[in-house]
C-alpha cells in the first residue's frame, strides 16, 4: 500500500459583518459526485509539495491565490482517501486577512458555482 499524500484542500475562512465565513465549490454536473458543495482542492501533481498543490487547485478552481499569504496555512486535518486509490489527504485551514484582495472566479470545466456560507447556511 503507497500510504502518500495524494490530495490537499484548503478551508478558506474570511470575517465578514462580523461572522466566519467559509468558501465552497459546487462541482459541476459532468464531475464525479455532481452537483456536490466542498472546500477547494484537488490531486498533488507528481513530486509537487502538498501546501503547493492545495494553493494551485485553489488558484485553479476559485482563482484565489493565497501564495502571499502562505505562512498563514496551517494543517487541519491528515486523513486516508479511498480504498481504490489509497493514500492520505491533506487538509490546511487559512483565514483571509481584511484587506487580502481577490476576485472570485470558478473554473469552467470542473466548478459551476463558488459561494461564501455563513455557519448556520
Amino acid at each position: 500500500m503507497n500510504n502518500k499524500i495524494k490530495t490537499s484542500d484548503i478551508l478558506l475562512l474570511r470575517v465578514n459583518e462580523g461572522k466566519v465565513q467559509v468558501l465552497l465549490t459546487k462541482r459541476g454536473p459532468s464531475m464525479s459526485v455532481p452537483n456536490k458543495w466542498c472546500i477547494p482542492g484537488g490531486h498533488i501533481d507528481d513530486n509537487e509539495v502538498p501546501i503547493d498543490g492545495g494553493i494551485r487547485e485553489l488558484k485553479e478552481e476559485t482563482n484565489i491565490d493565497v501564495t502571499p499569504i502562505k505562512s498563514n496555512l496551517k494543517i487541519l486535518d491528515i486523513h486516508p482517501i479511498s480504498e481504490v486509490r489509497k493514500g492520505y489527504g491533506i487538509t490546511y485551514t487559512c483565514v483571509l486577512p481584511p484587506d487580502f484582495k481577490y476576485t472570485l472566479k470558478p473554473q469552467s470545466e470542473e466548478i459551476s458555482e463558488i459561494k461564501w456560507f455563513y455557519e448556520n447556511e
